[in-house]
């Protein structure tokens, strides 16, 4: 007969197995742009000051950290249906500053030119993204129906879109270049709804 710790122990495990394959892709995406970063930074350190084994180990304690951050924001979108958006919300730009710096150690451990970074970082830079604001006019309804057939959402980002706007006051629905975003912005506003691109 198994004891109680025991049995504990064997729920938490299988708790955790089963977020970690469930969103494996999502781990895999943290895991793979750290070490893509720590490797240019690693290089980069070497070239410029010699190698630092606190900077080094310093790469698996931000690794460390982001996974265990990933895993908290994972258990909460379990436990309370409706924030699934959450994760993708908190971890996104954490990704997006990781490549950009994994592309800034990069150059400067000559793996890429200035010129290309720059041209790299001016197209980041040029990226939009449309914002829906709450007006209190349209429903519910109405703001998912428009963002599945002019934003080409799926039901569910539609409805955790729609709840963002609710209770944030704002929600980014749609990014892209200003020339992708201006006809979607367009045809969103003539819907009735309060957009910006930004």
């Amino acid at each position: 007969m198994l004891s109680l710790p025991a049995v504990s122990v064997s729920f938490i495990c299988a708790y955790f197995f089963e977020i970690s394959m469930n969103n494996f892709e999502q781990y895999l995406a943290v895991i793979a742009v750290m070490i893509l970063d720590g490797f240019f930074g690693i290089i980069k350190g070497i070239r410029v000051e010699g190698f630092q084994t606190r900077k080094a180990i310093n790469v698996l304690k931000t690794l460390f950290t982001w996974i265990s951050i990933l895993t908290i924001l994972l258990m909460v979108e379990k436990g309370f249906p409706g924030t699934g958006w959450l994760s993708e919300t908190i971890i996104m730009p954490f990704i997006v500053f990781q490549i950009m710096s994994a592309l800034k150690n990069a150059s400067l451990a000559g793996f890429i030119q200035n010129d290309l970074l720059n041209t790299i970082l001016d197209k980041i830079d040029k990226h939009h993204q449309i914002i829906i604001y709450n007006d209190n006019v349209n429903t519910f309804e109405h703001v998912i129906i428009c963002l599945m057939v002019i934003c080409g959402h799926e039901m569910e980002q539609a409805e955790q879109c729609a709840m963002i706007i609710h209770y944030k006051g704002k929600c980014g629905v749609k990014s892209g270049t200003m020339d992708e975003l201006l006809p979607i912005a367009e045809a969103l506003d003539r819907a009735g709804l309060h957009i910006q691109i930004v």
